[in-house]
């Protein structure tokens, strides 16, 4: 199992942090001319320190991202207030009036769980027409797709205007 950011809040710190700080210990031994041959590792022994480094720093990466699409939802996005049905699990039906909606424009979904994640709107559909862009002026049912999967349970935002 790699580790994620799920995984990470699970760990304990002391384990967490266990391989950083035996290579800090390491190199502060060698940066002040220690004799102990131990605290120089070699290139195989160095491997799983950077398999780990690298999975760290991935796994903060995304978790940081994750946080940055949440405060676009609240401060640049919108939320769709009625999402009429998601079908095929790739296409969301709802509910728009004074818009103008743009194929390629970001949808920002809300798991259940708390996730974000945006996807591009691939298509939209107006009475089974595809529109690159859509104006809608009045209460109006469109459907937009998106790479699957998306699904009922989710909370989904559109860019303001």
């Amino acid at each position: 199992m790699g580790l994620t950011p799920e995984r990470i809040s699970t760990i304990g710190k002391d384990i967490l942090y266990n391989k950083i700080n035996d290579l800090v210990e390491r190199r502060n031994q060698i940066a002040h001319g220690s004799e102990n041959v131990e605290a120089i590792k070699s290139i195989s022994e160095l491997e799983p320190y950077i398999q780990f480094l690298e999975k760290y720093c991935q796994a903060i990466f995304q978790a940081l991202f994750e946080q940055f699409i949440k405060q676009e939802s609240l401060h640049t996005f919108q939320k769709i207030e009625k999402v009429i049905k998601v079908f095929n699990h790739k296409i969301l039906a709802f509910e728009i009036e004074n818009y103008t909606i743009k194929v390629k424009e970001m949808l920002i979904i809300e798991t259940k769980e708390g996730k974000f994640y945006k996807k591009p709107i691939l298509t939209i559909q107006l009475d089974d027409q595809s529109y690159p862009e859509l104006a809608v002026i009045e209460k109006t049912n469109i459907g937009i797709s998106v790479e699957p999967k998306i699904k009922p349970n989710q909370t989904f935002y559109i860019i303001k205007k």
